[in-house]
């Protein structure tokens, strides 16, 4: 068994798709406005009254009962609370059609030119996310066996193409990063979140004895088509969405709000101390906080994380192990082991100057340490 591969666990790639399967099924209640006063909030806080919440929910670009369709899922992030009417979120998956635990290889049907069906749907919609991953040959992710990907709306082509070319982001947009991701960018699957509403139909296949191990194809289905158009990433590439999502974490990806006040007030605390502010008057609605705090340097653009060690035995008995030398003048050494879900029963130790220990922090260890995993 091969223990030692690259993993990337991706915050932003999972809040993606967390994102566009929340927007479903009940209406939007507005309340009524009220005044706003804003005194003395922390940092850089922004604040909108309900009125201007209530305007924004009853003119978002698609019809109220269906929430924001196709690339207002992510132009509207501010909606994102609001449950709608006349949607209904639904999926398609490898599931163990016997009722077994085999949840894998398995197809909706195969068309008459043997391609393998993973998801089919009559009447209006939107694919909002598609997962996929291959674990043939302990090799997690890799799905360039698998070949080529057709997506199907409404009788019209909008991929056909290496399915791991389009994960890997060679499409180019708006199938690139972070709306598609390949294994190493979103730890172990690879998935495709573009918003493709449709009208009329859906089709998704694989080349048939080719399709991936495990899938899900999520979908809304909507009550009618009105205010839907066809997904063409030829007319919009959301190249607005690609920017606001890939400067996640250096600004608010919602959109501006009429009618807001930000307050900033700049405030020192000394060690284990605390600050109160004054509190906000009246009602209102926080809608951002930003704390700034000097010399701190937010995290660098992020890169495939390797795991670079060897590999030993078989089965039960397989076990990886590295040596990493420390500086014998820290002041604590923290070891994290990433959890691997292919491995049913694993263990970890590490030695250092021959003594073993079955912790997982060690205060000044002496300059050589080896870390060995089973599983």
């Amino acid at each position: 068994m091969k223990l030692s591969r690259s993993r990337l666990s991706n915050s932003l790639a999972v809040l993606i798709t967390t994102l566009v399967a929340l927007l479903a099924a009940l209406p939007v209640a507005s309340a009524a406005p009220g005044p706003l006063r804003v005194t003395g909030l922390p940092s850089r806080t922004t604040m909108a009254s309900n009125a201007s919440r209530a305007t924004l929910a009853s003119n978002g670009a698609a019809p109220e009962d269906k929430g924001p369709v196709g690339w207002d899922v992510y132009r509207r992030l501010d909606l994102l609370p609001f449950f709608r009417r006349g949607v209904q979120t639904r999926q398609f998956s490898s599931f163990d059609r016997s009722g077994g635990n085999g949840d894998f290889n398995t197809c909706l049907r195969t068309t008459s030119d043997n391609a393998c069906v993973l998801a089919e749907a009559t009447g209006p919609g939107e694919i909002d996310s598609i997962w996929l991953t291959n674990i043939a040959n302990n090799d997690a992710g890799n799905v360039s066996g698998v070949g080529y990907i057709n997506i199907q709306l409404d009788g019209q082509t909008v991929i056909s193409a290496s399915l791991q070319d389009v994960v890997d982001g060679k499409l180019g947009p708006p199938f690139v990063y972070p709306l598609v991701a390949n294994a190493d960018q979103s730890s172990g699957g690879d998935y495709i979140v573009v918003p493709m509403p449709f009208r009329q139909h859906m089709l998704v296949t694989t080349q048939y004895n080719h399709n991936p191990n495990y899938y899900h194809v999520t979908y809304r289905r909507f009550a009618d088509a009105n205010g839907v158009t066809t997904f063409n990433p030829s007319a919009d590439n959301g190249a607005d969405v690609l920017a606001t999502l890939q400067a996640a974490g250096t600004a608010d990806p919602k959109p501006a709000r009429s009618n807001a006040v930000t307050a900033t007030t700049p405030f020192s605390v000394a060690a284990g101390g605390s600050v109160t502010f004054e509190p906000v008057q009246g009602p209102g609605e926080i809608t951002a906080l930003r704390l700034q705090l000097p010399g701190i340097v937010g995290p660098q653009p992020t890169v495939p994380i390797t795991d670079d060690g060897r590999a030993f035995g078989r089965d039960n008995t397989a076990y990886s192990q590295f040596t990493v030398k420390i500086d014998p003048n820290n002041n604590g050494v923290r070891l994290t082991r990433r959890l691997d879900n292919e491995v049913g029963t694993s263990g970890r130790s590490f030695t250092w100057t021959g003594r073993t220990s079955p912790h997982g922090r060690v205060r000044r260890p002496r300059p050589n340490l080896r870390l060995r995993t089973r599983a």
